[in-house]
């Protein structure tokens, strides 16, 4: 019967008022009350389980995030991807002390500091790339698929996709430096991670210290009135979920 870890944490001062909030917010969804594991300056905010699923239900995923929205309005915490476990405290402490040094490393990186998710749709028609006029494709097509044949054709077709993919990156590219270097501004210790995500043209966590929020919103309405056709979401603050990383032992 593991440990299902949710967050790293520094401790907060009073830790018997850190303790008690913990135990007043009751039972995390699936498992039991959400429990504090002490080693040094850092604990770990674990919930003893009768076991963890390799395809958790969307109730234990929300009640896991839960604990952790929880735990970042208390202190300064790192997530835990779902299904990190421990066997038993003692395990747990281990793992503690074994990463002491990268844990508050990166604990460091994200104090006083929150996530936004921050998105832009790509273009609902493709020939809407910016800078690109009507006679760009027949002005850039080479002269080699030039033709009415179907071999010609085909070839023309995967052409042009392969140049508006060019243009599309090039153009995200830009689009991810303007919105940077104005939260930069804001915040010059800023960071950012581009993520992996099929479904928008730009797709950017923003871990931005907690004194630069209230500038945000003027940023983002910048970019929205000088990007009318660029289609701009944005969420947050969230807990740091994407500069979590740290080296495991």
């Amino acid at each position: 019967m593991p440990f299902l870890i949710h967050a790293l944490i520094r401790l907060p001062e009073p830790l018997s008022g850190f303790r008690e909030a913990l135990r007043l917010a009751g039972p995390a969804a699936g498992g039991g009350t959400p429990e504090l594991f002490v080693f040094r300056e850092i604990g770990a905010v674990a919930v003893f389980v009768e076991s963890v699923t390799a395809s958790p239900l969307q109730a234990e995923l929300l009640g896991y995030a839960d604990v952790i929205e929880r735990v970042a309005a208390l202190a300064t915490m790192l997530p835990v991807r779902y299904g990190s476990t421990a066997a038993s405290e003692e395990a747990l402490l281990a793992m503690l002390s074994a990463n002491h040094d990268p844990i508050v490393e990166a604990l460091n990186r994200v104090e006083g500091r929150v996530e936004y998710s921050v998105r832009i749709l790509p273009p609902k028609e493709p020939s809407r790339i910016a800078g690109e006029s009507g006679s760009d494709a027949v002005a850039s097509t080479p002269p080699l698929l030039v033709g009415e044949s179907v071999y010609k054709q085909y070839l023309r077709a995967k052409y042009e996709a392969f140049r508006k993919d060019r243009l599309l990156a090039g153009e995200a590219e830009a689009l991810r430096g303007c919105l940077t270097d104005a939260i930069r501004r804001l915040d010059p210790a800023m960071r950012f991670a581009s993520l992996d995500s099929a479904g928008f043209m730009v797709d950017l966590a923003v871990l931005v210290h907690r004194s630069a929020q209230a500038g945000l919103g003027s940023v983002f309405e910048a970019f929205r009135a000088t990007h009318p056709d660029r289609q701009l979401l944005v969420t947050g603050p969230w807990p740091p979920y994407n500069f979590a990383n740290l080296t495991k032992t």
